[in-house]
């Protein structure tokens, strides 16, 4: 699963576009949002985290939504599914033909519940992240 860090330096990325494609200086930006020109080069840089406060200023400025800084969900799942996917591969295409076809036929069913289970929980984060930024941009 893509960390905190991952994460940071992805939303800093996307600042520094969202600014360089409207052709807006750091100073221009600074100013927006009531900062100076080194705390959005750091924004930029992922050195510092911006807040929502600051995410909603950005993306009030840059005409874009709060989500367009956050990257797809196929993105952030993609490391956590990885692990789950090498075991069940190793299940199918491994050499158990010592082992009872029931047997592997268990080991297979729970690691897809397992995997399916993973996916339903980053589901409901998901879901939960989405109603909160709604909430928030329904108070700003």
């Amino acid at each position: 699963m893509a960390n905190n860090t991952d994460i940071t330096k992805y939303v800093a990325r996307k600042i520094k576009y969202y600014r360089e494609l409207k052709n807006i200086t750091q100073q221009e930006v600074a100013e927006f949002i009531g900062t100076t020109q080194q705390s959005i080069a750091r924004y930029e840089s992922g050195e510092r985290k911006t807040d929502n406060n600051i995410l909603f200023s950005l993306a009030d400025l840059f005409g874009v939504s709060v989500n367009d800084f956050f990257p797809p969900i196929s993105y952030r799942t993609e490391e956590l599914y990885k692990d789950k996917d090498s075991e069940i591969n190793a299940i199918m295409h491994s050499d158990m033909n010592n082992l009872p076809d029931e047997v592997k036929a268990d080991m297979l069913k729970q690691a897809m519940e397992e995997k399916q289970k993973m996916i339903l929980e980053e589901t409901e984060q998901v879901l939960n992240i989405k109603k909160e930024l709604e909430n928030i941009e329904k108070k700003n």
